[in-house]
């Protein structure tokens, strides 16, 4: 009976080293897997959109910066008619 592995290696081998040789075979496949179907469930083609139209838009003049403050006076109309 051969004597058993020391504690901690995860391996029923004796003397086996511990390799990353299963997870990344396993990271590998389940990304090839995840980019195949990314490729093979793409959506078809959008529908075909409205046309687009260019406009111009314009806007109203300034305005002045100030405006000269009209003073009317009030003349009484001495006028009988």
């Amino acid at each position: 009976m051969p004597p058993p592995a020391p504690r901690g290696t995860g391996s029923l081998a004796p003397n086996a080293r511990p390799t990353l040789a299963a997870p990344l075979t396993g990271s590998i496949l389940l990304h090839g897997v995840l980019i195949g179907l990314f490729f093979l469930l793409r959506p078809t083609a959008p529908p075909a959109s409205a046309p687009v139209y260019r406009v111009d838009l314009v806007a109203a003049r300034r305005k002045p910066e100030k405006l000269p403050m009209l003073r009317l006076k009030h003349f009484e109309c001495d006028d009988q008619r």
